[in-house]
């Protein structure tokens, strides 16, 4: 029925925000302020200026995790601020 609607993507969005502690663990989730998805880019802003600098340097790892868990890529890049 999302497909029909032209709706799944956005909708897969929306999950992967609600989703963010489950994925990325409670650790980081605490240190996340704030979180967007524009134009399947997902911007995430972080409290912690050593995790922002990690989570950069794995950004492949934390698009990976993304898409194990859904089993497809939802989103084409993950920037951290």
């Amino acid at each position: 029925m999302l497909k029909s609607y032209n709706i799944d993507v956005k909708f897969d969005e929306a999950s992967l925000i609600s989703a963010w502690e489950k994925i990325m663990g409670k650790a980081i989730s605490n240190r996340t302020s704030k979180i967007y998805i524009r134009d399947s880019v997902m911007v995430v802003t972080l409290s912690s200026a050593p995790l922002k600098h990690e989570l950069n340097n794995s950004k492949d790892k934390v698009m990976d995790l993304i898409q194990k868990h859904y089993g497809k890529p939802v989103v084409k890049n993950v920037l951290f601020i």
